[in-house]
C-alpha cells in the first residue's frame, strides 16, 4: 500500500508543477483554449499506445466508458472556470476541494460502502487545512460560488466512475489516453463553437529560455499532467478506494502554493503555510487507512 499512497502523492506533485505552468499561461490564452491544447498534446503523445492496442477495434461499450469519464473531467474543469469569473479565486479553492466530502458521502449513501474513521478524521483536518489557505473567510454566496460547488461534484463523479471503470481497461495509458483524446476533441468543437481558436503563434515565442516559454509549458502540461498523471490516476483506481484518492488528490494544493513560491516568486503568510501543513498532516493518516482503500486484490 506504501506503492499506491507514493503514487498518489506523486500524481499531486506533478499537478501542482502543472498549475504554475498553467498560470504563466494565462497571459497568452483562455482556459478552455489551454484545456483544448494540453489535452491535444496529451492525445498525441498517446498515438504510439493507441497503434499498439488496436484502439481502434476496441468495442463500443468500452468506448462510451471511456467517452462518458472524459465528459465528467472536462465539465468540471469548464465550470470551475466559469464559476472563476464570478467568484474570488481563495472561495474557489475551498469550495472545489468539496469533492472530498462528496465522494464519501455518495459511496456510504448510494454504496453502502464502509469508510474507515481514519478516514473522516483526516478529511476534518483537510478541511481546516484548505480553510486556512483559503484565507479563513467566505462571505456571501454568489453565482460563481455555485457554479464552483457543480464542478466540485461532477470531479467526484469522474473519481467515482474512474473507481467504477479502471479495472476494465488492462492497460491504463489506454484508458487515459482516450480520455485526453475525447476531451481535446470536444473543446476544440467548443472553441470553433464560439468562433475563438488558439494563437498557434504564440507557441513560436520561445525568446531566450525555452524553460519559460508557451510551449515548453504545454508540452508540460500535456505530458506530464494530462498523460502521465492521469494514467497513473487510472492504475491507482484500479485498487485504491476512490475517497482515498480523493483525499490524497488534495495534496495539489499546497504543492501548488510551495512551487508558486519557489518558481513564481509567490508568497505565503502564515496562515496559509498553517493550512498547507494541515493538509499534508491529513494525507499522513491516509495509510492508517489504506486496509479499507484496496477495492480489490
Amino acid at each position: 500500500m506504501i506503492t499506491y499512497s507514493s503514487l498518489l502523492i506523486f500524481i499531486a506533485v506533478v499537478w501542482g508543477l502543472g498549475f504554475v505552468e498553467t498560470k504563466r499561461l494565462f497571459a497568452h490564452f483562455t482556459p478552455l483554449e489551454i484545456t483544448c491544447l494540453r489535452f491535444c498534446v496529451a492525445a498525441l503523445v498517446s498515438c504510439p499506445i493507441f497503434i499498439r492496442c488496436r484502439t481502434w477495434s476496441m468495442s463500443r461499450t468500452q468506448l462510451g466508458r471511456a467517452f462518458l469519464l472524459a465528459m465528467l473531467l472536462f465539465a468540471g474543469m469548464y465550470v470551475q472556470a466559469w464559476g472563476l469569473l464570478y467568484t474570488s479565486a481563495s472561495k474557489s479553492g475551498f469550495i472545489t476541494s468539496l469533492y472530498i466530502v462528496f465522494v464519501p458521502l455518495i459511496e456510504l449513501l448510494l454504496f453502502k460502502k464502509k469508510i474507515s474513521n481514519f478516514f473522516w478524521l483526516a478529511l476534518l483536518i483537510a478541511l481546516a487545512g484548505v480553510g486556512l489557505m483559503s484565507g479563513g473567510r467566505f462571505d456571501g454566496v454568489n453565482f460563481g460560488d455555485l457554479l464552483t460547488l457543480l464542478s466540485a461534484f461532477l470531479f467526484s463523479l469522474q473519481i467515482l466512475y474512474l473507481s467504477h471503470v479502471a479495472h476494465t481497461f488492462p492497460n491504463s495509458m489506454e484508458l487515459n489516453g482516450l480520455q485526453c483524446l475525447f476531451i481535446g476533441l470536444v473543446s476544440l468543437l467548443f472553441l470553433s463553437f464560439i468562433g475563438v481558436m488558439p494563437k498557434l503563434e504564440v507557441l513560436g515565442q520561445v525568446g531566450t529560455h525555452f524553460f519559460s516559454s508557451p510551449l515548453y509549458s504545454i508540452l508540460f502540461l500535456g505530458i506530464f499532467p494530462s498523460f502521465l498523471a492521469l494514467a497513473v490516476q487510472v492504475y491507482c483506481q484500479k485498487k485504491v478506494a476512490a475517497h482515498i484518492a480523493s483525499l490524497a488528490f488534495l495534496l495539489e494544493s499546497p504543492f501548488a502554493a510551495l512551487f508558486g513560491v519557489l518558481i513564481l516568486g509567490e508568497h505565503l503568510n502564515m496562515m496559509e503555510s498553517a493550512g498547507c501543513g494541515l493538509i499534508g498532516a491529513a494525507v499522513l493518516v491516509v495509510p492508517l487507512s489504506m486496509k479499507r482503500a484496496v477495492i480489490r486484490e
